[in-house]
């Protein structure tokens, strides 16, 4: 049983996307859909992080199946420092270091959560580079889960990074799209043309 595990933040409002950017095409699925898939072809378990609003009943009907663990987490408006501090009680218990991936990330490669997995056997905070500018999915032991619970706003884990200092590690990956997040109309066209063209 793995003890490293993704939470994918999905509670947000998509508000510079102008629609649910959750449900984009994205592959043969959606943007929501594709970031569970990529964390099973990395052998790793996952948690979706849903709104506690009726809106987001169907999203939970839709993934039952998907073999994730579903969350539904209070005040989404108020950003992912909160989306984060809501979702950290209810992550599985044996569960000792977490990667927290956006689901509008869809460039991530399987390769570079498999690097954080490993990196975090020994390290405290990872987060991946490429050509030495930091990127996400980012990586925290449970010991830094108290700080985590204390999140507020739309900062997300900004200034635990920020005051952590030695503690944090980084990892050079090939693969830019830890640079990439989809969150405006124009990102998101062109990159969907690009990835249609690999189907």
């Amino acid at each position: 049983m793995s003890k490293t595990g993704v939470l994918i933040l999905a509670a947000g409002k998509s508000r510079r996307m102008g629609r649910d950017k959750r449900a984009l095409p994205w592959g043969t699925s959606t943007l929501l859909e594709s970031a569970i898939e990529l964390c099973h072809s990395a052998s790793l378990p996952c948690c979706v992080a849903l709104s506690s609003e009726p809106a987001d009943d169907h999203w939970e009907a839709h993934l039952r199946d998907e073999s994730c663990t579903i969350l539904r987490v209070a005040t989404p408006d108020s950003g992912m420092g909160d989306t984060l501090a809501n979702s950290i009680d209810h992550l599985p218990s044996h569960w000792e270091h977490l990667i927290i991936h956006l689901c509008d990330m869809p460039l991530i490669t399987k390769e570079t959560l498999q690097s954080l997995d490993q990196a975090l056997q020994t390290a405290h905070i990872v987060i991946p580079t490429f050509s030495e500018k930091w990127g996400n999915p980012r990586g925290f032991n449970r010991s830094l889960w108290p700080q985590l619970r204390s999140l507020t706003g739309d900062q997300g884990a900004r200034d635990i990074i920020r005051t952590s200092g030695s503690s944090v590690t980084t990892i050079e990956v090939d693969n830019a799209g830890i640079l990439t997040d989809l969150d405006e109309p124009e990102i998101y066209r062109f990159w969907y043309q690009i990835d249609q063209t690999q189907l």
